[in-house]
This record gives C-alpha cells, sequence and structure tokens, in this order.
C-alpha cells in the first residue's frame, strides 16, 4: 500500500475537538506535502495564464465549404433536417507560457506551453419555430506545412513531391479542428443514462493504495451505476459522433411524421 508518511502538525492543540476544522486543515496539510513530493508545489498555482490567446483575426462569417470536417458533417446533418444554420470563424494567438521553478524534469524558465496560431470554428443550427437546436465548436492548430501552398504547381511537381504533398498546394485557409464542446436543445428531452465513471484517480490510489482504490472505485460503480435514465431538455458533449447521431435522429423521426 502506498504510503506518503505524513504526520499533521495542528494549527492549535485544540483543534481535535472540531473534527470538521481538523480534516480540513488535515486535508489541506496533506495536498501541499503531496505536491511538495512531486515537484509540484509551484507548479500548481501556475497555470492561471496558460491560454493568453490574442485575436488576430475578428469573427466572420464562413461557408459549409470551409469547415473542417465535422463541422461540416454536422452542419450537413442539420441542413438535411430544414434548420435554419449558421457558421463563422475566428483565429487566435496563444502566447507561450513557462515554468515559475526548478524540478527533476524542467527549469524555471522552460517552455510548458509553446506558443500556437490556432482557428476556432463556430456552428448554429436551429429548427423553425421551435427551441430545437444545438450549438458547437471546434478548433485546430494551424498547420505547420502551410507554406506549401505558396509554391506554384509546376515548380512543385519539379521538385519531386509526392502526392499527398501536392494535395497541400491549396490557397484555401487550413481546414482542421477537432471538436470543444456542442450544446444540444430538445423541448422533447434527450434520454441519457445517469451514469457516473468512479474510476481510481490519482489521488485516491496516493491515499489508499492500487489495490484498495481500485476496490472502492468497483463498488461506487456497482452500487450507483444502474442504468436508470433521465430525460433532460439540454445536453452538453464534446464527442463529434454523439451530435452528429442525435442530429440524424431528428432527421429520421421528422421523415416518420411526414409519412404518417
Amino acid at each position: 500500500m502506498a504510503s506518503l508518511g505524513f504526520n499533521m502538525t495542528p494549527s492549535r492543540a485544540d483543534l481535535i475537538e472540531d473534527r470538521r476544522a481538523y480534516f480540513a486543515e488535515y486535508g489541506a496539510q496533506r495536498a501541499a506535502a503531496v505536491a511538495e513530493r512531486d515537484g509540484e508545489t509551484d507548479d500548481a498555482a501556475e497555470g492561471d495564464d496558460e491560454d493568453q490567446a490574442i485575436v488576430t483575426e475578428p469573427s466572420i462569417a464562413v461557408s459549409l465549404a470551409e469547415l473542417p470536417t465535422g463541422a461540416k458533417a454536422a452542419m450537413l446533418a442539420a441542413a438535411k433536417n430544414g434548420w435554419e444554420t449558421q457558421a463563422w470563424r475566428t483565429q487566435t494567438h496563444v502566447e507561450p507560457t513557462f515554468f515559475k521553478s526548478t524540478t527533476e524534469s524542467h527549469n524555471a524558465g522552460d517552455i510548458r506551453f509553446r506558443a500556437k496560431d490556432v482557428r476556432n470554428y463556430y456552428v448554429t443550427a436551429k429548427a423553425p419555430a421551435s427551441r430545437l437546436g444545438f450549438t458547437a465548436s471546434w478548433s485546430g492548430e494551424n498547420d505547420p506545412k502551410r507554406p506549401l501552398a505558396r509554391l506554384s504547381r509546376p515548380y512543385a511537381s519539379a521538385l519531386w513531391l509526392s502526392k499527398k504533398d501536392l494535395a497541400l498546394l491549396t490557397d484555401k485557409p487550413e481546414q482542421n479542428g477537432s471538436l470543444i464542446g456542442a450544446t444540444m436543445l430538445d423541448p422533447e428531452g434527450i434520454e441519457v443514462e445517469l451514469y457516473f465513471d468512479y474510476k481510481e484517480t490519482r489521488a485516491s490510489v496516493l491515499a489508499l493504495g492500487p489495490a484498495l482504490a481500485k476496490k472502492r472505485a468497483d463498488k461506487l460503480d456497482w452500487a450507483y451505476n444502474d442504468k436508470s435514465r433521465v430525460r433532460m431538455t439540454s445536453l452538453f458533449t464534446n464527442k463529434s459522433t454523439v451530435l452528429v447521431d442525435w442530429i440524424k435522429k431528428h432527421h429520421a423521426t421528422s421523415n416518420e411524421r411526414s409519412a404518417a
């Protein structure tokens, strides 16, 4: 069983008489001891400025052809349902961040997150005269191979570039991006399973050891994940398949109603 070897030093002798205050202080001191042991004392605090972004391209409306694959699939599926759709894009430059402390793995001043240019895509869709619809966003870093687009095709062919390289020779903006999140709105309700992943965490393994942490996680999973379901009028997801499947489900439903 993992052991930290941590012995608490109470702030005052009679603290034990107030059990809530005692264990609150114990938890805080133990968390600090774990962070110090793992070399995270200063890094736990750094992160407030991890995502300092500068808008380098204001929000502009874009067509379906300019969207990345996931956003395009969602917008196409919504259009087939007869929903009103809109799409737009922005671009941001994310400044680099640096480690503030020195540990075994890095020195103070080393780059923690490098600078990058990111394209952000947004799509909204809404069924006419209804609250049914969704809003979603995708984000992707600009492709470092983008400079190839500046070469002329005859010159590029003379360089004996592969077909894959030649495919990069385009003047269109880069169309990469993964789903950040989508909120689906459905007045009829979206059925979801009441489920929580009780898998053991780093903290539980440190506190209980691998075996007991897994046993506790399995017990909680058995006790609470009982396949119960509930209907919600809004649902957030970060999985493209969930979003597109939900849109297509409404397409099938509308077809069934039309046939009836």
